[in-house]
Formats: structure tokens, C-alpha cells, sequence
């Protein structure tokens, strides 16, 4: 459901104007096209016994972060790799567990960061997450190992949801605390701020190497839903009334009457035991209390537009910032949302209902200009027709960034 980007046409200046020079030969180059913008792509962070490790005592500068990132980021794409890559699991981390339940359930893909076990979990998940800033694979986050120590949960929670939130383009699932109740895990989301993440209750039990069960949190097979729901349906479908493969359990059971009664805002999703249908996800509810931003599918629906927008801006930060630059901006985007709304991910009866983009004089001011920023408006009815979510996105030399409403908050 990720619209393929234009091709883009020779510049003013590019092979298509060149004629025929006596005594000059003309190479004309065609440019490599993008690989297709992938999706349900996580960024797991962990402790693991062995592989390269994001050092929380090294500093990385903007100019060798991406080098840093090759460095120590390892793709995975199945249980063996992990394994290979990461040793036997150990030391009551949950790589293997996250990893086994997010291929189990549709995952095809994934980046691992091994943890800094010399400091505190703040730090670590810290470097770790200074080493993704301009990672441009990935587009959820994983923290298995966020309860080991239960009293930094939050923050290490907190520290994921603000790094999301400046990227603008990711989104965290994460876990409720491993023993707690419903009622706590609802009292640890008061405690988080931000709109890029949601949070699921409770653990669940897997099957352990030993042969065993054993406790896990169910992030990484909610996380192997999201990727295979994007496949099938798209970034705006909910993740929700979904089973887990490979989920043998629940570490707390919920009945319906208990959800209301704990948590009759809705937002915790919880996985609950269906009659016939196994152990399924109810609910896609995001930590925002902004009204926007409450549904993950929504959310992640403009997460994935900034994704398509920066990789199509890239290269726009030193052109005249002027009507012709703008009117290219718009003939994209455009494109990119009319395929959205042919595909059926937005609603309205038109593309008028559907969409809108600005991006000239009333977005972008002579200031902005002079100060090298590109400002472009994108609305989109995600969920009620002829109702406008609209985000700012302002582009500059420094890249891309969304700035409302409320700074995506």
C-alpha cells in the first residue's frame, strides 16, 4: 500500500537539453530507481551474549553516526541469524523470544542494536537510539528488555517515545509491566507522553529452549502482525483482532468486563483469549491524548508519509526555492496521495474529500526562504470523510521534520 515515487525527469540542465556537440560525445546516465519504501520494519534493542554493541561511552557525531550505525546494527531476517549473530539466549533478556515471535508471526525483517550492559538501561537505550537517528530502514521500535529494571521502565519507555517523536517517521510498540495488572499498566501509560507508540497487556507465555514455558513480552509478535497487516493491507489497517502465532498463554487473563471496568478509556490494548479463535490482540489505541493521534493506524499513516516525503526531498535542499520547486513538491505528493485514495486508505467520495497539499507563497514566506526552508501542508481524512488531519512538514538543508499540530504531540 507504499505508492512507488515518480520517476523523476532530467533537470534544466540534464542530458535532455544537451544537443548534438561536434567532436563531443554525450553519456547519458540514467538514475539508479529507489528501492521500494518498506514497512513493519523494527529496530529491536536488547542485551545479548554476544555482537557487536551499541557503546554508550562512545560519542557519535551527526557525520559518522550512519557509519556507526552499519557498525553495530545487524539485519535479521529469521531466528538462525539471531542466534548466529547474538549467541544462546542468556542473562534474562528476551531477544530470542521477541525475535522468534515476530517471524512466527509474519515479520520478515529487522535491525538489532545489543545493549551496553556497563550502564544503566537509560544510557544504553540512549546510545542505541543516537546510533538510529538517520537510519532510514526502519520504522518501528522494539525495548523487550525495558522491565529489567522495573523502576527506569518508564523513562526508558519515555526515551523511545521522545526519539520517535523527533523522527517523525517511527513508531514504538511496547509492554506493560511483566507481573503487573491491567490497572498498572494503565498507570504506567499516564505516565508516558507522546503519540508514536502503543502500549500492549499483558506477557505471554512461549516455549523456552529447555522445552519449558517460559514468560515473554508480546511485543515482538505484535510487531510481526503490524509487518504482515502492512503486507496485506496496509499502514492504516489496525493491528487489531489479529491472533498470535506462537503465543502458547497469557501471563494475566482479562475478561471483557474487566477491561471496561479497568480501563474504560481503551488505552491499553490488550491480547485476550478468544472462544475458538486462540489468543488474539484487542484494541489500537496509541499513548496520545491528543484526538488526532489516537488510532495506530492513523498514526502510522502519516509516520510513513514523512518516511516517502524525506526520501523524495533528499534532494531538493540547494534548489531555487521558488514557484517551479513548488509546483514539483505538489505534483508528487499529489501523486502519492491519489494512489493512497484509489487503494481505498482514505476516505471521501473524491480526491477533494481526501486530500489536500499546499506548498507555495501561503506556506512558505519570503523568511523562509531566505532561511533556506521549504514548508509543505499535507492533509488527510484517515478516518472521518471531509475531516482534515493536516501536518506542517518543514524542509531544509538539515532535512525533514513535521511541526504540527501541537509539534505531532
Amino acid at each position: 500500500m507504499i505508492p512507488e515515487p515518480l520517476p523523476r525527469a532530467p533537470g534544466r540542465f540534464g542530458p535532455a537539453h544537451l544537443g548534438p556537440v561536434a567532436g563531443v560525445s554525450v553519456e547519458r546516465v540514467v538514475p539508479a530507481p529507489r528501492r521500494p519504501l518498506q514497512t513493519g520494519v523494527p529496530l529491536v534493542l536488547a542485551y545479548a551474549a554476544a555482537g557487536p554493541m551499541a557503546d554508550a561511552d562512545a560519542t557519535v557525531s551527526p557525520g559518522v553516526s550512519a557509519a556507526a550505525w552499519r557498525d553495530v546494527a545487524r539485519p535479521v531476517s529469521g531466528p538462525a541469524d539471531v542466534a548466529r549473530i547474538y549467541g544462546a539466549p542468556g542473562d534474562g533478556g528476551h531477544l530470542a523470544a521477541t525475535m522468534t515471535g515476530f517471524f512466527a508471526n509474519g515479520g520478515e525483517h529487522a535491525y538489532v542494536v545489543r545493549l551496553d550492559p556497563r550502564v544503566s538501561e537509560v544510557q544504553a537505550v540512549g546510545a542505541a537510539l543516537r546510533l538510529a537517528e538517520d537510519a532510514s530502514d526502519i520504522d518501528l521500535l522494539l525495548v523487550p528488555d525495558a522491565w529489567r529494571d522495573p523502576e527506569y521502565a518508564a523513562a526508558v519507555h519515555q526515551r523511545v517515545l521522545d526519539h520517535c517523536g523527533a523522527a517523525g517517521d517511527r513508531f514504538a510498540i511496547l509492554d506493560a509491566a511483566p507481573a503487573g495488572s491491567l490497572r498498572d499498566g494503565v498507570g504506567h501509560w499516564q505516565q508516558l507522553v507522546g503519540t508514536a507508540a502503543a502500549l500492549y497487556f499483558p506477557w505471554i507465555a512461549v516455549a523456552s529452549p529447555a522445552g519449558r514455558t517460559a514468560a515473554a513480552p508480546p511485543c515482538g509478535h505484535v510487531a510481526g502482525v503490524y509487518a504482515r497487516s502492512d503486507r496485506l493491507a496496509g499502514v492504516v489497517k489496525a493491528p487489531a483482532n489479529e491472533p498470535l502465532a506462537g503465543a502458547l498463554d497469557l501471563m494475566v487473563e482479562t475478561t471483557p468486563e474487566e477491561q471496561t471496568a479497568a480501563d474504560p478509556a481503551g488505552v491499553v490494548n490488550c491480547l485476550r483469549v478468544s472462544a475458538g479463535g486462540g489468543i488474539r490482540i484487542w484494541g489500537a489505541r496509541t499513548t496520545s491524548r491528543h484526538g488526532d493521534w489516537q488510532h495506530v493506524g492513523v498514526r502510522r499513516l502519516f509516520s510513513t508519509t514523512t518516511r516517502w516525503l524525506a526520501r523524495q526531498l533528499d534532494d531538493v535542499a540547494y534548489e531555487a526555492n521558488d514557484t517551479r520547486l513548488w509546483a514539483r513538491v505538489r505534483r508528487e505528493i499529489n501523486d502519492y496521495l491519489f494512489k493512497l485514495f484509489a487503494a481505498g486508505v482514505l476516505r471521501g467520495r473524491s480526491p477533494q474529500e481526501a486530500y489536500v497539499v499546499r506548498c507555495d507563497e501561503s506556506t512558505t514566506s519570503p523568511a523562509d526562504r531566505d532561511a533556506g526552508r521549504l514548508n509543505i501542508d499535507i492533509g488527510m481524512a484517515a478516518v472521518r470523510p471531509a475531516r482534515f488531519i493536516i501536518v506542517r512538514y518543514q524542509h531544509d538543508a538539515g532535512g525533514l521534520r513535521a511541526l504540527s499540530p501541537a509539534d505531532v504531540a
